[in-house]
């Protein structure tokens, strides 16, 4: 029976059925047999062989386990030892690999959901493709795509002076790719034009027209200074509204005066 297994082993090695060699080689008996002693040393090279093969593709845990079943057969030979010493190498390797990956795919995904977009493809240069970059790449596109269609948009509701229409293209459009060359100037016009009806507004005493206007433009110009300036105006308008209103003719007088300095051109303060 013995002999009948070692037959069987031999001509699984000769085929190049390793592991049904392995399977068949491993049993005590066989160790201690001579012509069994000279099979589990053939084998275990021919082990050693096809893990370096499996290391050289790439494929760390087949060579691990070619390794393991080496060592398992014939101990720690030096083809063994170097085996696993090469293994293990190319673990930690791929280990630190993956970590990096993971690091720039991290900050890759952070940059495109922040709008900088090619930045963000830039972290994903030198990453071997994954599901996960195919992803992320594909998100950057599309968002790039989505932000061009949506500042022609906001450009053409800009020509028109359709305020609120410009304000939301161009605040998506800031989401989804704050870096483009072309929104910085769009937002600049879009900020300007409003302020410039805001402060027409105010200077008619039509309050009501530059509330809608500043709550039009919060969304893109409600952290500039002039917006901020424009705000302090309205409400210095509106209370002064109120005590004219109440009949506090001394109060409104020094509110009056100090809103002409702000509001120069408004001939209704005057009045």
């Amino acid at each position: 029976m013995l002999i009948l297994r070692m037959r069987q082993a031999e001509t699984a090695l000769k085929d190049g059925r390793l592991d049904e060699a392995f399977d068949l080689a491993r049993a005590a008996d066989v160790r201690m047999h001579r012509r069994g002693q000279d099979l589990i040393g053939r084998l275990a090279r021919a082990l050693v062989g096809r893990g370096r093969e499996h290391l050289t593709a790439g494929r760390l845990p087949l060579a691990s386990t070619d390794c393991d079943k080496a060592a398992a057969l014939a101990g720690n030979l030096a083809e063994v030892a170097e085996l696993k010493s090469a293994v293990a190498e190319a673990a930690a390797a791929k280990q630190e690999r993956d970590r990096r990956h993971a690091g720039a795919i991290g900050a890759a995904r952070q940059r495109i959901h922040d709008g900088e977009l090619s930045i963000g493809q830039r972290c994903l240069e030198g990453i071997d493709g994954t599901m996960r970059v195919d992803v992320l790449q594909g998100e950057a596109v599309a968002r790039r795509q989505e932000a061009e269609t949506l500042l022609a948009r906001g450009e053409d509701a800009l020509q028109r002076e359709d305020w609120a229409g410009a304000v939301e293209a161009l605040a998506k459009a800031r989401e989804l790719h704050s870096a483009n060359s072309s929104l910085t100037d769009l937002i600049a016009r879009a900020c300007t034009g409003i302020a410039a009806c805001v402060r027409l507004a105010l200077n008619q005493g039509r309050l009501d027209q530059a509330s809608h206007l500043l709550d039009v433009a919060a969304p893109l110009c409600g952290r500039s200074v002039e917006f901020a300036e424009l705000h302090g105006a309205y409400e210095m308008c509106v209370k002064s509204a109120g005590v004219v209103a109440r009949g506090e003719c001394r109060r409104a007088i020094e509110v009056l005066q100090r809103l002409r300095t702000v509001l120069p051109d408004a001939a209704w303060i005057a009045e």
